[in-house]
């Protein structure tokens, strides 16, 4: 069966696709970075009301607590509408349970730190035997060149190298998992995007965010490829996805973007995002 007949068995609508798989994800581990906002929140939530024990990886704790009481108030028990809600088709209803709070997992993660990750990892490998999913989801795009405590430009930083260690490090988790699969949040925007060899790095006079951020996209898309050739026929399936324009949060301290002029109506919102994608692009 094709990719494209995949989709439209899988899938329903035309341009937003809406995700329309059945069956339950009980026994699963997932984790989610940049789990507190925009696809990443919205991922957490429809992979718990599948029954997945979901790891909601963030840089920001507040922000991370207050994402997880909005999956809770809104698909757990105290919403009695909880299984109509943002529900792509009714067959998907018996599939769907309340989400519980013990199946969201906080832990801090700053991908911008090398150090940070490296520690996220250690943490995961001591409180989980397995890992199912990684979906490498957090992402930004910045308007002025800057560089992390480890003296990387942050957009390739935090977009690239964070989420390569991190995938290094937890494929461990991963064979213990398979069938387990790693998705790396890409964009068509990696088109425009034209590595920097030999070490990525962006000098401060060349720097610019569209640049920045399709060479990061471009990184991703190159890394899934790769994965994919090590890890042929090890049960751990690499992809890379782009997920659409959808409103989130990811520009929002471009001053640049925030002068181009995009209809509403022309961005899908991040519940109704490609999360149909995940499972078995």
């Amino acid at each position: 069966m094709s990719v494209n007949e995949k989709l439209v068995r899988e899938t329903k609508g035309f341009m937003r696709k809406l995700c329309i798989i059945p069956g339950r994800l009980v026994g699963k581990i997932a984790i989610v970075t940049g789990a507190n906002t925009g696809i990443g929140k919205m991922t957490a939530a429809e992979l718990a009301r599948r029954g997945c024990h979901v790891i909601m990886a963030c840089r920001n704790k507040e922000r991370a607590e207050s994402a997880r009481k909005w999956i809770l108030d809104t698909f757990g028990d105290g919403n009695p509408d909880h299984l109509k809600t943002n529900l792509a088709d009714p067959c998907l209803a018996s599939s769907l349970t309340a989400v519980t709070s013990d199946q969201l997992q906080i832990e801090i993660l700053d991908l911008a730190s090398l150090k940070s990750v490296r520690e996220f990892a250690t943490r995961i490998g001591k409180c989980h035997e397995y890992l199912n999913y990684l979906i490498n989801n957090a992402g930004l795009a910045i308007e002025d060149h800057c560089t992390t405590e480890d003296g990387y430009e942050q957009t390739i930083a935090v977009n690239h190298l964070g989420p390569f260690l991190l995938t290094e490090l937890l494929v461990p988790l991963l064979r213990k998992g398979v069938p387990s699969r790693i998705i790396m949040v890409s964009s068509t925007v990696h088109w425009y995007g034209e590595l920097r060899k030999p070490d990525l790095q962006t000098a401060p006079e060349e720097y610019g965010l569209l640049s920045a951020y399709a060479q990061s996209k471009l990184a991703n898309l190159i890394y899934a490829r790769e994965l994919a050739k090590r890890l042929s026929g090890s049960g751990i399936i690499p992809v890379s996805l782009h997920p659409g324009v959808v409103r989130t949060e990811l520009f929002r301290d471009a001053r640049t973007m925030k002068s181009v002029s995009i209809r509403r109506s022309d961005l899908c919102s991040a519940s109704f995002g490609n999360f149909s994608r995940i499972k078995r692009e």
